[in-house]
């Protein structure tokens, strides 16, 4: 089941004013690039949690900017980092025209040390994100598995991504391929089917008031 583009905006700026509001796992904003909004979650994951996510999170509005600005979020996030805390992840999710589902894009980097700034390898970014319920489906789908590396659509950096092949033929198989989804389920949904994959998911509080508000 596909979501339209102006679904996919409401739907994110539902849960961005939700999340803001009721919890601090993570920074969360909805970002605008040429006329073009999108969903962008930042965390740290700290290293001696290795795998869980730790976040530091300060109150924000929604950016409505023509591009936005990699130098500022790389400096706000070197700022933030503590000896505990050194990989940063953004989590970009950006409606696809020609799949019309949204797609999940990752950039994770280490910030400290010898690797500052550099991007973790694809072996780093599945120890660290692909929880291993999920390890052996994201690496059986391709050569390199449904989690690899693409061009970002707005930036144009370098990002990892997962594959929107078939998240609309597995949406369906949630919703049902002729059921009405509003933006707030469908996104839900989303995450529970394919943030989930690589351990991004909503806080539970914040499903809980997006589902009673339905």
């Amino acid at each position: 089941m596909s979501i339209s583009s102006k679904g996919f905006e409401k739907g994110c700026e539902n849960l961005c004013e939700t999340w803001a509001a009721l919890s601090n796992e993570g920074d969360v904003r909805v970002l605008s690039s040429h006329g073009t909004k999108y969903l962008r979650i930042t965390r740290i994951f700290g290293e001696t949690t290795h795998g869980a996510l730790t976040s530091e999170h300060d109150d924000h509005e929604y950016e409505d900017s023509k591009a936005p600005a990699e130098d500022d979020d790389d400096e706000a996030l070197h700022r933030s980092v503590t000896s505990s805390q050194s990989i940063s992840g953004v989590f970009d999710i950006v409606h696809s025209p020609s799949y019309q589902v949204p797609v999940l894009y990752v950039q994770i980097r280490d910030l400290s040390g010898s690797r500052a700034g550099k991007t973790l390898c694809p072996d780093e970014v599945y120890e660290l994100l692909v929880p291993t319920m999920h390890k052996a489906e994201l690496q059986a789908v391709g050569v390199m598995g449904a989690l690899s590396m693409t061009d970002h659509p707005i930036t144009g950096m370098p990002a990892y991504f997962v594959h929107p092949c078939r998240t609309a033929e597995a949406m369906s198989s949630l919703i049902g391929p002729e059921a009405e989804a509003d933006a707030a389920k469908y996104l839900l949904l989303w995450f529970g089917l394919i943030g989930s994959s690589v351990g991004l998911t909503v806080p539970v509080n914040v499903a809980q008031v997006m589902n009673k508000s339905r």
